[in-house]
């Protein structure tokens, strides 16, 4: 199984970092990683900006929609997202995980997001994800879709390397590998 932490002098995209709390953590687990924030919210990355001051470490912070990344094909080693794509209707999931898959090389992509609940009392408190969010948005992660999502987009090799209850359903964590030849087919080269 290839290492899935960033290693020294890989480029990791944070897709829809929010306030920073993941792209600073990144950071300070592999200072020489250069890391990357994106999100569309321009107040959100104020204090993104904040947040890595006050830790004392450099991520490059940029603005722009997910499903518009605003990087050319091949431009990272790793994406990483958390408790973002449970916001988006079925179409734009799509269009990011495609995009994100053209961002990068061969490698890998680390997903964290809200997955199917395990029995009915986990999928009774996912229904408040879904009155919150909307059921447009989380009937994919209710119904265990992500992986097949990913697929679709050509990123494969997809594994669970853990998950954890929450009061409002299961957050698995998906480490997704490019395989080669699929990454070449998409026009990302080795």
């Amino acid at each position: 199984m290839a290492e899935t932490a960033p290693m020294p002098d890989e480029r990791v995209l944070d897709v829809s970092c929010g306030t920073g709390t993941l792209a600073v953590l990144l950071k300070l687990a592999c200072p020489r990683a250069d890391v990357v924030g994106l999100d569309a919210d321009e107040a959100v990355l104020r204090h993104a900006v904040a947040k890595a001051a006050r830790a004392g470490v450099q991520v490059a912070w940029c603005r722009g929609m997910a499903d518009a990344l605003p990087f050319g094909p091949g431009t990272f080693d790793k994406a990483v997202s958390s408790l973002f794509f449970h916001h988006l209707p079925p179409p734009t999931k799509r269009a990011v995980f495609a995009r994100i898959h053209d961002l990068l090389v061969p490698g890998g992509l680390f997903l964290v997001d809200w997955g199917r609940p395990s029995g009915p009392f986990m999928r009774a408190l996912f229904y408040t994800v879904q009155l919150l969010d909307g059921f447009e948005s989380t009937a994919d992660h209710a119904r265990g879709r992500l992986p097949d999502l990913m697929r679709e987009a050509g990123l494969v090799d997809i594994v669970e390397t853990f998950h954890w209850e929450t009061p409002f359903g299961a957050r698995p964590n998906r480490r997704t590998v490019l395989d080669h030849a699929v990454a070449m087919s998409a026009g990302n080269t080795a």
